[in-house]
C-alpha cells in the first residue's frame, strides 16, 4: 500500500495543477497586449497558486502521516476550487474579486432577496459542486491503487523537477514584476489584477539607493487602447448657449470641517456668507489621492488604480477645454506624487505649476504668486480655470507672524516619533497655526479676484482632500481611520445665481463635477461619468457616502459607518463603527445595508469594462 506520506505530498501536487489550470480562466480578462504579457501572465497565475499551496502544505504537513488527511486535504482543495470559480463568476459579472463587500451579501440571507436564481444557474451551481467533489474523490481512490514503487518514483520527478522549475519561474516572475514597477510598464502592471489573491513584488526603495529611479511613464506611452476603462459612458453634450463663468478652487491639504471657523480661519469664514455652507460634507478618501480623485473626476475612489494605469484623464478638463477655458494647476506640492500627473491632470500636464523650493510654507507663498500672475495676465475674452492647492496644514508649518495657537510643537514640522495622545495638543495647535496661515493666503487670492472683477460672477469653491486628526477617535493623522475628523471637510461653494445659506444634508466630493458641468451646460445625466449627483437637482436626496483608502473602503450612513477590507487576509474582519464616536458596535445593533451594498458594488463597476 503506498505511504500515506507519499500519498498526500503526491494528492498536493496534483490539486496544485488543477487549481493552475482553473486560474487560467481569468486569461479571459487580460488586455490584448502582447504575446510577451500573456506570458508574464501565466507565469504569475502559476506563482500565485503555487504560493498558496506551499502554505497549505506547512499548514498540513505535520498530519501528512495520517491517513484520515486525505479527507481534510480533499475538503480545503474543494473549497479553493470552488471559491476559484465563485471570484471568477464574480470578476466577470463587478470587474473586481471577491471582497468584503461581497462576502458581505452572500453570506446575508437578506442580502439573497435582491437577487432572482433561475433553475439553470442553480443546476450549473449544483453540477460545478458535483463534479469538483468526484474529482476529489476519484483522485484519492486512483492515488491509493498506486503502487508504492510508482508513486515514489512520480514523487522524486516532481521534487527534483518540477518543484525547482516552479520555484525558478515564480522568481523571474517576481522580480520581473519589481522591474516592470520601476520601469512603469503598465500592460504587465495592468495584467496581474486580474488574478486573484496576487502578491506582487516592488522594489523601488532598494533600487533608488542604488540610484535607479522609478519611472513615470509619459500620457503618450500609456495604452489607452488596452485599457479596461470605460469613461464616460456615452459622448458629452455641451449646450452651446450655456455660460462660460470664471472658475477657481481652492484646496488645503488636510482641512478637516470642524477648525475652518472665525477664530482660525477668518477670511474662508467672511468668504462663506458669500457662498453655499455644505455642513456634512464627506471627502471620497482619508488621503490625498483619493480625495482629489473622488473631487476631480466625481468617481469612487476605487476607480483610482484602474484610471491611473490607463492615464485616464477627467470629463472636467474636457469640457473646460471645448469650452475654451484658460487652465492653471497650481499645487505646492508635486503633482508625480501623488501621481496626478498621471492620471487626474494627465490631459492638462501644460497647465500644471508645481516647481517650487523650499518648506511647505515657502511654497505656499510661491503658489499664491503663482495664482495671483496667471488671473492678472489672462485674457479677459476667455474663461478661467485655476485650481490652487496648498499644503501647509498637512505639513504643520507656517510663517512666524502667524502663529496664533499656544503652546504648540512649532512651526518647521514635527517629529513622528514623538507623536502620542500627549503631544497631540501641541501638534494640533502648530495645525492651526499653519491653517491660520493658509487661510491669509486664501484672503489675498481672494482680494486679488475682486481687484480684478473677477469675484462676483465666478464660481468659487474652497475644499479639502481629507480632514486631519488628533486621536479624538484614538488615530492621528489621516488615513488611518474613517473617522468624523479624517472624512468631513469643509465644502463652500460660491456660484454667481445662488444666495448665501447652510446646507446641513449630507452632500460628497462625488458631488462637485455633477454640478459643476450641470452649470457648465453639459446636457447628459451625472450617471453617464459620475457616481455623483447634481447638488442643485430637485430630487437630490444622498442617504450615504462612499469612502476609500488602499485597502479599505467605508459606508458612511447618518448614524453608522460601514467598513470593509480589501486584503484577503481581513475578508471576514468587517466593522461597523458609530459616526460620533466611532465606537466599534455590534453587527445586530446597527441597521443592514443589504441594498446600498449591492448599489455600490454596481457603481464600481459601471466605468470598467
Amino acid at each position: 500500500m503506498i505511504n500515506s506520506v507519499v500519498l498526500n505530498r503526491l494528492y498536493l501536487y496534483i490539486n496544485l495543477f488543477i487549481t493552475f489550470v482553473l486560474s487560467l480562466l481569468f486569461v479571459g480578462f487580460l488586455p490584448n497586449t502582447g504575446a510577451l504579457v500573456l506570458l508574464f501572465w501565466v507565469a504569475a497565475a502559476l506563482s500565485t497558486t503555487a504560493l498558496l499551496y506551499l502554505i497549505i502544505f506547512i499548514v498540513l504537513r505535520p498530519f501528512f502521516q495520517f491517513r484520515f488527511a486525505c479527507f481534510i486535504a480533499g475538503l480545503i482543495y474543494f473549497l479553493v476550487d470552488f471559491a476559484l470559480i465563485s471570484d471568477y463568476v464574480i470578476y466577470k459579472i463587478w470587474h473586481f474579486h471577491i471582497n468584503a463587500m461581497v462576502l458581505n451579501i452572500i453570506t446575508s440571507p437578506a442580502s439573497l432577496d435582491s437577487f432572482k436564481f433561475n433553475a439553470t444557474m442553480l443546476l450549473t451551481v449544483a453540477a460545478i459542486l458535483l463534479v469538483l467533489i468526484v474529482t476529489q474523490v476519484a483522485i484519492c481512490i486512483v492515488l491509493k491503487r498506486y503502487s508504492p514503487s510508482k508513486a515514489n518514483s512520480l514523487l522524486r520527478v516532481l521534487d527534483r523537477r518540477v518543484a525547482p522549475l516552479i520555484l525558478l519561474i515564480s522568481l523571474v516572475e517576481k522580480f520581473g514584476y519589481g522591474f516592470a514597477d520601476i520601469k512603469a510598464n503598465q500592460p504587465i502592471l495592468e495584467s496581474v489584477r486580474t488574478i486573484p489573491l496576487y502578491q506582487p513584488l516592488t522594489f523601488s526603495k532598494t533600487a533608488a539607493k542604488f540610484g535607479i529611479k522609478k519611472v513615470y511613464a509619459s500620457r503618450q506611452n500609456s495604452i489607452v487602447s488596452s485599457s479596461k476603462v470605460n469613461y464616460p459612458l456615452r459622448p458629452i453634450e455641451i449646450d452651446k448657449d450655456a455660460p462660460s463663468p470664471n472658475i477657481f478652487i481652492f484646496l488645503f491639504d488636510a482641512a478637516r470641517y470642524s477648525s475652518i471657523n472665525k477664530e482660525t480661519t477668518p477670511n474662508i469664514y467672511n468668504f462663506s456668507k458669500d457662498a453655499l455652507n455644505f455642513t456634512n460634507h464627506i471627502s471620497g478618501g482619508d488621503a490625498t489621492r483619493f480625495g482629489i480623485f473622488s473631487l476631480i473626476y466625481g468617481l469612487n475612489a476605487t476607480y483610482w488604480f484602474s484610471f491611473l494605469s490607463a492615464h485616464k484623464g477627467a470629463v472636467l478638463f474636457d469640457v473646460l477645454k471645448q469650452k475654451g477655458y484658460q487652465i492653471a494647476i497650481i499645487s505646492a506640492t508635486n503633482t508625480k506624487w501623488p501621481e496626478f500627473r498621471e492620471c487626474a491632470y494627465c490631459d492638462v500636464q501644460d497647465s500644471i505649476y508645481d516647481k517650487y523650493e523650499g518648506s511647505s510654507e515657502k511654497k505656499d507663498r510661491e503658489s499664491l504668486e503663482e495664482f495671483k500672475s496667471f488671473v492678472r495676465k489672462a485674457n479677459p475674452k476667455k474663461p478661467i480655470f485655476a485650481l490652487l492647492f496648498l499644503d501647509s496644514p498637512h505639513a504643520y508649518t507656517y510663517e512666524k507672524e502667524y502663529e496664533k495657537f499656544k503652546p504648540n510643537a512649532g512651526n518647521e514640522g514635527i517629529n513622528y516619533l514623538e507623536v502620542n495622545p500627549q503631544t497631540a495638543p501641541l501638534i494640533k495647535n502648530s495645525y492651526l497655526n499653519a491653517l491660520h496661515y493658509d487661510d491669509a493666503l486664501f484672503g489675498e487670492a481672494i482680494e486679488k479676484l475682486k481687484s480684478l472683477n473677477l469675484y462676483k460672477n465666478s464660481i468659487i469653491l474652497f475644499s479639502s482632500d481629507h480632514g486631519q486628526e488628533f486621536y479624538e477617535y484614538g488615530f492621528f493623522g489621516h488615513n488611518s481611520s474613517f473617522s468624523e475628523a479624517q472624512i468631513h471637510t469643509p465644502f463652500i461653494l460660491k456660484t454667481p445665481n445662488k444666495e448665501h445659506c447652510t446646507i446641513k444634508r449630507m452632500t460628497s466630493h462625488l458631488d462637485f463635477v455633477p454640478t459643476l458641468l450641470h452649470l457648465l451646460g453639459v446636457k447628459n445625466p451625472p450617471s453617464d461619468y459620475s457616481n455623483g449627483y447634481n447638488l442643485f437637482a430637485g430630487d437630490y436626496n444622498r442617504s450615504y457616502s462612499y469612502v476609500a483608502k488602499w485597502n479599505k473602503n467605508a459606508i458612511v450612513t447618518k448614524e453608522y459607518t460601514y467598513i470593509f477590507s480589501n486584503l484577503p487576509n481581513e475578508l471576514f474582519k468587517n466593522e461597523i463603527r458609530r459616526n460620533s464616536d466611532y465606537k466599534k458596535v455590534p453587527p445586530s445593533s446597527a441597521p443592514r445595508i443589504d441594498d446600498i451594498l449591492i448599489k455600490v458594488l454596481d457603481e464600481n463597476r459601471r466605468f470598467l469594462k
